[in-house]
């Protein structure tokens, strides 16, 4: 049967006016209408008719609407109630003007860097708020996120896209393919890693254009998700961020505990331009050696001496021994002696004021956070010169404007490859030389169109050579620094943690807390585990860190509330594991049998009258039995979630600890953030307390 369609104009309830159809779906045909009672534009979801009139699904819509009552977040687009409206079953919510994120790229392709950026961190937050609450979202895809020119992106249908588990394995409801996570086809319980897949999804189809496992066959889009075969982020799209990428890639991993512990850490590493992930938030098992390190990349930063600052600089030369002694060098550095003796006789000058150089070596040391003195490399006194090679573009922005304020002139961006340099010039000759000659041609025979044509040659090639003019020639240039500086250090840094040179750099302690000898079997002790893991390398952090006592003593006290709290949470979560499991059966079917009954008796069949009063008390059953199943499955995602989080705090503290320069400066900030997250924790238990007191 075909849902007939509402017309424009129609007036629904006596309330609600139709505008016209925003959208359509499996289960719901969306509605730009007027609420004639609030006087202005709400979205009017209106339920397909074979759902409607489906009890099981009504009752799931109540608690739908009112489980996202709880949640208050401007980037989660909720129901705002449910109404029978001239038969219709009707869900009313705010109108937001944007289109789907699918919509928006199959339009105007992959969005900017930026752009993607905000996106994540909006829905992230979004859903950080409603893991919180207890709501999972269940199908988060490019069609349930809707945006806008300027950025107001939100995410919609959390009151139609919940599937309960139990549900899920009779109906077959899983999620759209492409996006809904593998364990979700095993028939594990959904958790906020969930999400978080289908979050990575849509950030891949934002950054590239398009889906990562494609959506065309749902046996080969699982097929693809399981062997986790895509193409890499950066190779359709160059022009994303390192960090960016590889957060993208760390949701789409196929093991939940392989992605991002929860979607407020995600939210944290795209806003800080870190990555998120395993391979940044878990300790891991090795002992590497000390190295100082500057993001990695493929640019340059080229500086050279001012002309007002030549005579000095040349008597550095001379004093290395890389020019010779002249009677003007000589009779500059006596004039030097005698003006520096003579400030520092009347106290203008101390004598200790850091040269352009000491700021060079300065700037370069705090974009590596070293604390220890660099080295001064033999190149750094040349007139020009390669100052760091084989950074990123954003470090190279800031080596060079530390460098213009230490008194040089500072370029930076890619190098020019050898040989570019000589190709150019020999190819602007030869395009010169002809253009030049179809002019005079075109002149003397009054040709106009040649000439024409000629000058718009002229102007295309000179744009090419404004482009190409932006790469940096480093052709014969002396380099100072690479990105890696271990060998200009002078004494190592105690506690520095350990930088791979390579684009996936990662940072990892000395010595990494081991894990668990026997893992744990339970959902609860598996959480648990994951937890400890973190906490433990916290500790071991604030061990090994030069910190005042008393803030060493907090740290510890703080990191044994929070282990506590877990404990306390993962007992909750085995617990109503237990329960779920106990209430697992299948009773799908009593309604549909009593439906048959009631139908033959109706129509004068032989029925067995007793059969439909053990149907009618086992469907009474069923149904509060339903409703617990759903009440403790919402326990179960806000104390998973919990979880999540006091792992993820624990372990982004433990990096902010490390990286700091001055762990000790970072030790209150890092204090309040670990006590914040307990008092979270423990709210978190005395709520679920609470829960499980009212529905015992």
């Amino acid at each position: 049967m075909v849902d007939a369609a509402l017309q424009p104009g129609q007036i629904l309830g006596g309330r609600f006016a139709v505008v016209g159809v925003l959208g359509s779906g499996g289960t719901a045909t969306v509605y730009l209408a007027v609420d004639q009672l609030r006087g202005e534009q709400i979205a009017l979801k209106v339920v397909h008719a074979h759902l409607s009139r489906d009890p099981a699904t009504r009752r799931r819509l109540r608690r739908e609407v009112a489980a996202s009552a709880l949640l208050a977040h401007e980037a989660a687009l909720v129901p705002w109630d449910l109404h029978e409206l001239d038969g219709r079953l009707c869900l009313t919510m705010p109108y937001h003007p944007g289109q789907t994120l699918t919509e928006h790229v199959g339009a105007k392709g992959a969005m900017a860097p930026d752009a993607v950026r905000q996106l994540g961190i909006r829905i992230a937050e979004a859903l950080a708020a409603a893991h919180r609450t207890g709501l999972l979202h269940r199908d988060v895809t490019g069609n349930n996120i809707l945006v806008e020119a300027g950025g107001n992106a939100v995410i919609t249908d959390f009151g139609m896209a919940r599937v309960e588990s139990q549900a899920t394995k009779s109906t077959g409801m899983l999620g759209t393919a492409g996006y809904a996570a593998p364990e979700v086809y095993s028939g594990e319980r959904s958790d906020p890693r969930t999400d978080l897949y289908g979050l990575g999804c849509a950030l891949y189809l934002a950054a590239t254009g398009k889906t990562p496992f494609g959506t065309d066959s749902p046996m080969a889009a699982l097929q693809r998700q399981l062997e986790e075969t895509y193409t890499p982020v950066r190779e359709l799209n160059p022009a994303i961020p390192e960090d960016l990428a590889r957060t993208i890639e760390s949701l789409l991993r196929k093991s939940p505990a392989d992605r991002p512990q929860g979607a407020r850490e995600v939210a944290d590493a795209l806003r800080a331009g870190v990555p998120a992930g395993r391979e940044a938030a878990e300790p891991v098992a090795s002992v590497v050696s000390r190295r100082a390190h500057i993001e990695p990349g493929t640019h340059v930063v080229v500086v050279r001496e001012r002309e007002e600052d030549r005579a000095r600089r040349r008597q550095l030369r001379v004093d290395a021994k890389k020019e010779r002694k002249t009677l003007e060098t000589e009779v500059a550095r006596r004039a030097r002696e005698l003006v520096t003796g003579v400030l520092a006789y009347v106290g203008l000058h101390s004598g200790e004021d850091p040269t352009p150089e000491d700021l060079l070596v300065r700037a370069i040391a705090e974009e590596a956070g070293i604390t220890s003195e660099l080295k001064a490399p033999p190149a750094l006194v040349e007139q020009e010169l390669v100052l760091v090679e084989g950074v990123s573009p954003e470090a190279a922005r800031r080596i060079a404007r530390e460098a213009r304020s230490a008194g040089f002139t500072a370029r930076h961006g890619d190098p020019t490859p050898p040989g570019r340099s000589i190709a150019r010039v020999l190819m602007s000759l030869v395009v010169a030389g002809w253009v030049l000659t179809s002019l005079v041609a075109s002149i003397a025979d009054g040709v106009l169109p040649i000439w024409i044509g000629s000058m718009v040659l002229f102007t295309v090639f000179v744009a090419f050579l404004r482009r190409q003019g932006r790469r940096l020639d480093t052709t014969d240039l002396p380099v100072a620094y690479t990105n890696d500086l271990t060998r200009w250090m002078k004494t190592p840094e105690p506690g520095r943690f350990a930088l791979d040179a390579s684009p996936a750099a990662r940072a990892v302690p000395e010595k990494a807390p081991e894990a668990p000898v026997e893992a744990a079997s339970t959902r609860g002790g598996k959480l648990l585990d994951r937890v400890r893991i973190q906490l433990d390398g916290l500790k071991s952090a604030v061990d090994t860190l030069e910190l005042p006592d008393v803030a060493r003593s907090d740290l510890r006290d703080t990191a044994r509330d929070l282990d506590a709290r877990a404990v306390d949470l993962a007992d909750d979560i085995d617990r109503i594991d237990a329960e779920l499991a106990a209430g697992s059966e299948d009773g799908s079917w009593i309604e549909p049998r009593l439906d048959r009954l009631r139908t033959k008796q109706r129509g004068g069949e032989p029925v067995d009258a007793g059969e439909i009063t053990r149907l009618e008390k086992a469907l009474d059953a069923h149904r509060e039995a339903e409703a617990l199943v759903a009440k403790l499955d919402s326990q179960l995602t806000a104390a998973t979630a919990e979880m999540l989080e006091i792992a993820a705090t624990a372990a982004r503290v433990r990096r902010e600890l490390l990286s700091q320069p001055e762990p000790e400066k970072s030790a209150s900030e890092a204090l309040e953030r670990l006590r914040k997250e307990a008092e979270l924790a423990d709210r978190a238990r005395r709520e679920m307390g609470r829960r499980a007191a009212r529905e015992g």
